[in-house]
Formats: C-alpha cells, structure tokens, sequence
C-alpha cells in the first residue's frame, strides 16, 4: 500500500511537472525562464500528495523494512513537502514585491523609471534560484523513483 501511495504521488508530481515545463521556450535567457516558470507555478496549485498511509503506518514500518529504506522514504516525503515549502515561499516574495510596487506607485501601479530602480524585486530577485532547488527535488524523486519497489 505505501508503495502505491508513493507511486501514485509520483504520477501527480510528473503530470504537474510537465504541465508547468510545457511551455518552456528554447533560447530564451535563462534567468528569465526560471522566473517565468516560477510565476506559472504561482498560477497553478500545487498538488495535493498523499500521505495518509505513511503516516499511519509509521509505526509499523520497523518490522517490515529496513533502516536504510524507511530513511528513504522520509526523504522522499520530505521532498515532496519542500516542493510546497518552495511553492509557498514564491507566493510570499510575489506578494511582497506587488506590495512594494503599488506603494511606490501609489497604486496606480505605474512606477516612474526614476523611483523604479530603488523598488526591492524580491520575486524576481530569488526565482531562479529557488527554480533551482525547486527542479532538483522534482527530478530527483523521478530519478529515485519508488524508494522501496515492489515490497
């Protein structure tokens, strides 16, 4: 069953994955592609993973595998809650800089180039390189897959 639930977070994880990199444009800065990436994460929610098994079986996990496969699967786990961790994180910074914006701006959310350069991008400033940690997680529960197989 834990298997299952680990394999079906998988599958979620991938559609959501593919979803967000469809529109990945070739040749495009960057910089600029993590932080448009990111902000289509902010447009999507992130999905909602399964943990209902694992964390009621914990307990019982002892008896049946190893200390090297239960650690792997808390990794993988804590994987998944980093991804909305990061999701999280990304929110905040949005808000932060549209805040920022509308107050230099005094809402009209036209800034002058002048007053422009002094408004913190707090957004802009961490997306790529929280993309960074963001597409490492995701590729890494790929790569890793299913932690304990067919157990």
């Amino acid at each position: 069953m834990l298997s299952l639930e680990i394999n079906k977070n998988i599958s979620i994880l991938r559609e959501f994955w593919n979803s967000i990199i469809e529109f990945k444009e070739l040749g495009e800065d960057e910089v600029l592609q993590k932080e448009k990436m990111a902000r289509r994460l902010l447009d999507m929610p992130i999905p909602s993973f399964s943990k209902n098994y694992f964390e009621s079986q914990m307990h019982l996990l002892t008896y049946g595998l190893s200390d090297v496969e239960i650690i792997s699967i808390s990794k993988h786990y804590e994987k998944l809650k980093r991804l909305e961790t990061i999701r999280d994180k990304y929110q905040e910074f949005a808000v932060e800089q549209k805040n920022d914006w509308n107050l230099v701006s005094g809402g009209s959310r036209v800034v002058p180039i002048s007053k422009a350069w002094g408004v913190p991008r707090k957004f802009s400033a961490n997306a790529a390189i929280l993309w960074d940690e963001f597409q490492r997680l995701i590729l890494d529960v790929f790569e890793i897959g299913d932690p304990i197989g067919d157990k």
